[in-house]
């Protein structure tokens, strides 16, 4: 699946949407509160998606919005064509507010939203290490000694906290 996103720190970042958009090769701190969608959603083989660019820095990335499963493929054109919403009236605010939406829309697993995103990609490890020793001595005329010891420890290394919604 080709990008129309280059990412590079030589060049300024700049919008030429829809041949190229030059991104800096790593996002800012701006880039999780401040991202805009940059044209519409657009259709590749089985995936919907759309880019997105902040504001700020320029940083753009590719969003895959969803996946069309095979059976709904063979429906072909009828995808794209506008169907009566039966959320309308429901939805009181972004594109489902309209009252008609694309067939393909009515076609996902939770049709009432556009997308689920992720304002902050996971980035982090998390290990445990644990150890349970226990050690019994059975002494004469039914007496037994017990010792037990149990010992823990958490790493983690998160830079940040994952917050997904949905839309």
């Amino acid at each position: 699946m080709s990008t129309n996103v280059q990412y590079t720190d030589e060049q300024r970042p700049r919008n030429l949407y829809p041949t190229r958009i030059i991104s800096p090769s790593r996002s800012g701190p701006c880039c999780f509160s401040d991202m805009v969608e940059t044209g519409p959603p657009e259709t590749e083989g089985r995936w919907v998606f759309q880019y997105k660019r902040c504001r700020k820095c320029g940083f753009a990335v590719r969003v895959i919005l969803r996946e069309i499963p095979d059976a709904d493929l063979a429906l072909g054109s009828k995808l794209i064509s506008v169907v009566p919403n039966p959320f309308y009236g429901v939805i009181t605010s972004g594109s489902l507010s309209a009252p008609t939406v694309r067939a393909s829309q009515l076609l996902l697993p939770w049709p009432q939203y556009t997308g689920v995103g992720s304002t902050r990609a996971s980035n982090g490890d998390s290990y445990y290490h644990a150890l349970e020793l226990r050690i019994e001595h059975r002494l004469s005329h039914g007496l037994t000694l017990q010792a037990s010891y149990t010992d823990s420890k958490l790493i983690e290394t998160y830079a940040s906290h994952c917050t997904s919604f949905a839309r």
